[in-house]
């Protein structure tokens, strides 16, 4: 980068397209903020155990207001992720009426994976080698899609455990009890893992980077 410069900028009067909109970066924003305060409170309730977990309880407040916490800020990120979900059926809906699916899945706003990014995901590893040029992404890079996918199905699985950890009677009325010893599981673990992604990855290349 020192060497060849940045990425290449806008330039006035010329047509562009933003990546991102108002109500787009509130979302994110609004992600971003609960998924940090999810972590915080339930680190502290996971490893409560823990001499750091107790002191990052009482921080907070106590492990009862931690728990407070920590299902306010799932309340956020459900609110953020079902708008975020009921905006893109919208768009597609609006799409349908004058394009086919192959079109929809397809163009380059498209955040579904294509044979653009297979030859795109090459051409990165022949760079990386200096075989060849570096190539040319459309909107959305083939690592933006695996970040958007892979974090939207985790936070699935640890909305879905959460909930059954939250109203446990509701959910053991169709569910075995067996099944909330593995929603406690896959919403410890895989908690632990998106926080990992997030700030060793995510954050790196998305900020920092």
């Amino acid at each position: 980068r020192l060497r060849y410069g940045g990425h290449a900028t806008l330039v006035s009067e010329q047509f562009a397209v933003p990546r991102f909109g108002p109500i787009q970066r509130v979302l994110y924003i609004a992600l971003i903020v609960a998924f940090l305060g999810l972590m915080l409170t339930g680190l502290s309730l996971r490893y409560s155990n823990q001499h750091w977990g107790q002191l990052l309880a009482r921080g907070l407040g106590g492990f009862r207001s931690a728990s407070v916490w920590h299902h306010f800020f799932a309340v956020v990120a459900i609110v953020a992720s079902a708008a975020h979900l009921t905006r893109a059926i919208i768009r597609i809906v609006r799409l349908r009426r004058n394009h086919t699916w192959k079109f929809i899945l397809t163009t380059p706003d498209s955040l579904v994976f294509g044979g653009r990014d297979l030859r795109d995901f090459w051409g990165m590893t022949c760079w990386f080698f200096g075989l060849r040029q570096k190539p040319r992404f459309e909107r959305w890079t083939y690592w933006e899609k695996l970040d958007y996918w892979a974090f939207y199905l985790a936070a699935g699985l640890i909305g879905v455990s959460g909930l059954m950890l939250w109203y446990p009677n509701l959910f053991c009325s169709v569910f075995p009890g067996s099944a909330l010893n593995v929603a406690q599981l896959v919403h410890s673990e895989f908690a632990i893992y998106v926080a990992s992604f997030l700030f060793l990855i995510h954050f790196f290349h998305s900020h920092f980077r």
